[in-house]
């Protein structure tokens, strides 16, 4: 139920900023022209780390919980993505809503080790 309650938060977070910055919505895994080579491949190089890592967890038997990985992972994601769309296309303020999400999944992440959700 919190974990709802945080999406429902973030959802409505981002409809006030797009409406009080005027922006126009944006597919969610939609690409943009500014990315780049070295984008796609720290994106890559993240994806596979993360599919291995959370093989080794699931093989070994680790005490780590697979959502709290699958956490971090979009993290991350989110966090590269802000990055890059800070760097390359600022005018636009895509960037604030990856940050946004980061915040969020940084929310969840500590919400998860802490066996809250």
């Amino acid at each position: 139920m919190l974990l709802i309650f945080i999406f429902l938060v973030l959802g409505l977070i981002e409809l006030l900023f797009r409406r009080l910055f005027k922006m126009k919505k944006v597919g969610l895994f939609g690409k943009y022209e500014h990315h780049t080579i070295k984008f796609e491949k720290r994106e890559k190089i993240l994806f596979f780390s993360f599919m291995l890592v959370l093989m080794i967890n699931i093989i070994f038997e680790m005490i780590v919980n697979n959502l709290l990985i699958l956490t971090v992972y979009i993290m991350l994601s989110s966090l590269i993505r802000g990055i890059e769309e800070w760097q390359y296309d600022r005018e636009s303020k895509e960037y604030v809503f990856s940050l946004a999400n980061v915040s969020c999944f940084f929310v969840i992440f500590f919400l998860l080790l802490l066996n809250i959700l």
